[in-house]
C-alpha cells in the first residue's frame, strides 16, 4: 500500500469515528433527558406493610390514605405478617413488589450505553490523529 491509499483509510476512520462521537453524545443526551424526566415526574419510592385480604392487597401511604388492589401474584407471601410493598409517591394506588421501575432501568443503561460509545470513540479519534 502507498502513502496515499493509508491516508485515505486513516480519514474514512476519522470519520466514521467522530460520527460515533455525535451520535453517542446526542444519544445519551437524548436518554438522559427521558431518564430524568422519568424519575422526577413519578416521584421517589416509598415503601409500606401491606396485607392481604380476600384476594385484595391492602395498604396505606404516608399522608393516610387507604389504597387496595388486586393481587396478581407478583409478591413472595411466605410470611403475611411481613409483607411490604412498594410505590410511589405521586401514585400511591400502584403498587410495585420490588423497589425497580424497568423502564427508567432501561432508559439508564442506554444512556450509559451510547456514553461509553462516545467516550471510546473519542479515544480511538485521538488515536487515530497520532498515527
Amino acid at each position: 500500500m502507498d502513502q496515499s491509499s493509508i491516508t485515505a483509510v486513516a480519514d474514512a476512520a476519522g470519520v466514521i469515528v467522530e460520527l460515533l462521537t455525535i451520535l453517542g453524545l446526542v444519544g445519551a443526551a437524548v436518554f438522559a433527558a427521558i431518564w430524568l424526566s422519568l424519575r422526577s415526574s413519578r416521584g421517589r419510592w416509598q415503601s409500606a406493610p401491606a396485607e392481604l385480604v380476600d384476594g385484595e392487597l391492602r395498604w396505606m401511604s404516608l399522608d393516610s390514605e387507604f389504597h387496595s388492589a388486586p393481587f396478581n401474584d407478583d409478591l413472595d407471601i411466605d410470611d403475611q405478617a411481613e409483607l411490604e410493598i412498594f410505590y410511589r409517591d405521586r401514585a400511591a394506588h400502584v403498587y410495585y413488589p420490588q423497589q425497580i421501575a424497568h423502564d427508567e432501568r432501561t432508559m439508564f443503561i442506554a444512556f450509559l450505553v451510547l456514553l461509553g460509545v462516545a467516550v471510546a470513540a473519542t479515544i480511538i479519534s485521538v488515536l487515530l490523529l497520532l498515527v
